[in-house]
């Protein structure tokens, strides 16, 4: 839930100019003042461990300049903990390897839908619903970082199975 809206209001603060602009940069601060607030003093969303909180919200960090150099405003300023979490994720192999250079966003690099396609890669490629999501997943799977980091499909696909024999 927090993922969609940093990114609806996120899109209004590039997509948008003059007072909705602002009104959009105030609704994105204040998004991430919550989450900021969630973070607290734990080096992570989960306390000392690097969890699916962390995993869930990274991806935004590589739009964070766009937005900052569209909105003319600076996250860091607002929201110290969270820049300061965002760097100590990116310090993270497996984040650094995946995610796309904040100020270099674009081109074949990850961004935010690609990492968030990411857990479609531990489902079978016959049950991806589209060719086009199973290219991208297949594009993923080749990536060390993300292929090292993710359960074995078949593993999973009998997990899920055997789940649903119990519960009927």
């Amino acid at each position: 839930m927090a993922a969609d809206k940093i990114y609806s209001v996120g899109r209004r603060v590039w997509a948008t100019k003059g007072k909705e602009q602002e009104v959009a940069k105030e609704e994105f601060i204040n998004c991430l003042k919550v989450l900021e607030e969630a973070l607290g003093n734990k080096p992570y969303f989960g306390g000392e461990e690097f969890g699916f909180v962390d995993v869930s919200l990274i991806p935004f960090y590589s739009w964070f300049y766009a937005y900052e150099t569209c909105g003319n405003f600076s996250i860091e300023a607002k929201c110290p903990k969270l820049i300061a979490w965002a760097k100590r994720c990116m310090k993270r192999e497996s984040v650094s390897k995946s995610l796309a250079d904040p100020q270099r966003f674009g081109g074949h690099e990850f961004g935010c839908v690609n990492v968030e396609l990411i857990p479609v890669c531990s489902i079978p490629m016959r049950l991806v619903a589209t060719s086009a999501s199973r290219q991208c997943a297949i594009r993923l799977l080749q990536m060390k970082s993300v292929s090292k980091s993710l359960l074995d499909p078949h593993k999973v696909y009998d997990f899920a199975l055997q789940l649903g024999k119990r519960k009927g």
